[in-house]
């Protein structure tokens, strides 16, 4: 399998977006869901936001 790199518009509405990790999750009812977490806010109020995708695009 190759794949190169993929543009994602999760969290595209947040004011600052900084990348903090990727998970893979497999529902009990077998869908697998590739989670992505962001770091938003000014910097001393930093908070989390944690999106999914469902699709392969």
């Amino acid at each position: 399998m190759k794949q190169g790199p993929v543009l994602t518009k999760a969290g595209s509405t947040l004011h600052h977006r900084e990348p903090e990790g990727l998970a893979i999750y497999r529902t009990d009812g077998g869908e697998p869901r590739l989670f992505i977490g962001f770091a938003t806010g000014q910097e001393g109020d930093r908070r989390s936001s944690i999106f999914y995708k469902n699709a392969l695009v």
